[in-house]
């Protein structure tokens, strides 16, 4: 008796949940408390895939492994156990699994899991990607005239980092001089400098005196594609300065293309 009544409470909870191609799998102790938890879930804009009443089993987990968002790989489970062979499969599967006997809670948690997940894609993205920066050579600060040309710079706004290309506007001409090849900070290598740093750079390209002058300011080269991921997806995640330097970079290239990086 008590198996056909688990049963049937599960095809209840499948007619009362409205659910999604994509989504996340969700478990509760009794059917009020599912429905109480896809009105909170879809408050909070989560989909859902699979609602039931019962403790999560390994089909639970064969359902949540299936999604092809990873931050839907997620069993949510209010007030149930987790079967052990559940367990065992989520971790094979990579399938996270939540519990709490607070409905806040659990969409809470799950919302700072997604949080995580989005910031570290993020991080990935922007250690792939150019920064903008713009910065100027200092009068009397020529170390070296070239092969590479080595000199004292203030980084006015952005971020500096070895091996990027540096280019100089002339108007609305838009000239590559050379690369970065090498950074130093009070006599100590580093890979970058920040807006309101002094440190020296190696450009391998151009000579001072040709190419490039003292007391020119220079900009870190933005590809294209790059420039148009920054604007549109990755604005609100970088620094304000290299926001600054973004923007002052794309109001020259579109001075000549007003499509640029569109």
């Amino acid at each position: 008796l008590e198996d056909v009544v688990a049963e049937v409470q599960a095809e209840l909870a499948d007619i009362a949940v409205d659910t999604a191609e994509e989504g996340v799998v969700v478990k509760a102790d009794t059917l009020g408390i599912l429905e109480a938890m896809a009105d909170a879930l879809g408050d909070a804009e989560v989909p859902i895939v699979r609602a039931e009443v019962g403790d999560v089993a390994p089909r639970d987990v064969s359902v949540a492994s299936t999604a092809d968002d990873g931050k839907q790989k997620v069993i949510l489970g209010f007030n149930v156990d987790v079967l052990d062979d559940a367990e065992d499969r989520a971790e094979i599967e990579d399938v996270t699994i939540f519990t709490d006997e607070v409905i806040y809670q659990l969409i809470e948690e799950y919302e700072g899991y997604v949080e995580g997940i989005e910031k570290a894609q993020q991080d990935t993205i922007l250690e792939n990607i150019t920064r903008p920066a713009r910065f100027r050579i200092l009068p009397d600060h020529t170390f070296r005239q070239n092969d590479p040309a080595v000199v004292g710079v203030e980084v006015n706004s952005g971020t500096v980092q070895n091996n990027a290309n540096v280019v100089k506007f002339e108007g609305n001409e838009v000239d590559r001089v050379g690369q970065v090849k090498g950074i130093q900070e009070q006599g100590e290598d580093v890979d970058e400098a920040r807006a309101g740093n002094r440190v020296s750079v190696a450009i391998d390209g151009p000579t001072v005196g040709r190419g490039i002058e003292e007391d020119d300011e220079l900009w870190i080269e933005i590809p294209e594609k790059h420039a148009k991921i920054l604007e549109q997806e990755l604005a609100s995640d970088i620094p304000g300065d290299e926001l600054e330097a973004l923007n002052m970079y794309l109001d020259k290239q579109r001075s000549r293309d007003p499509f640029w990086g569109k």
